[in-house]
């Protein structure tokens, strides 16, 4: 496969090949997505490739997944104050109290703030999410206002919540895969599932 690559001398990406993989490899790789590798690097039809010798599961205390993986062009302090001041607008106490007890929780604000969005194409990066969610509360903002008769508090409360799954479907690693929860249930049932828990719960 393809995997990123970061040395104290150069990061970047590059085609890797591993020859006769042992169980334990195969483990390593699918411990934290991460690993630390030594190898060769050589060229094969004009590129050069890294040839794994050795490898071990890399731990993950200090290692921030974001120096592996593309990350938001926006600020993410800026995005999450932007999330701020939209639950703060909120007029209708319940929608408001709702969207304070699922965002000052401090797991679900921070896996909401870093989460991608997709595996590939939208919004496939670290905090692209957050921009999605973002960018379509300022369409559903935009259509409430020319369309008075909606009720915007809950077009943008269904836009912030549509997504909310994600945290919980995706996992930010390397190549964003799905977790077994994802891949079981889905963002749609687990964003509701969440919800309907916090609703429970207030």
């Amino acid at each position: 496969g393809v995997s990123t690559v970061r040395s104290p001398r150069q990061r970047g990406q590059i085609p890797v090949r591993q020859w006769d993989a042992s169980d334990q490899d195969f483990e390593a790789y699918s411990r934290t997505g991460f690993v630390k590798a030594k190898g060769r690097v050589e060229t094969y039809q004009n590129r050069l490739q890294m040839i794994i010798g050795k490898l071990v599961a890399a731990d993950l205390e200090g290692l921030d997944p974001s120096d592996f993986l593309p990350i938001s062009r926006r600020n993410l302090g800026e995005m999450e104050k932007e999330l701020d001041d939209l639950i703060a607008g909120f007029q209708d106490p319940d929608y408001k109290r709702l969207l304070e007890a699922l965002f000052g929780d401090e797991e679900i604000r921070k896996k909401f703030v870093r989460s991608p969005a997709a595996t590939n194409l939208q919004h496939a990066w670290i905090g692209g999410l957050l921009e999605h969610v973002l960018s379509a509360c300022k369409t559903a903002d935009h259509i409430a206002r020319e369309r008075p008769f909606l009720n915007r508090f809950q077009l943008v409360l269904g836009v912030l919540l549509h997504d909310i799954g994600k945290i919980e479907e995706l996992e930010a690693k390397p190549g964003v895969p799905y977790t077994d929860t994802g891949r079981l249930c889905g963002h749609i049932v687990l964003g509701t599932l969440l919800v309907d828990r916090r609703i429970r719960q207030l």
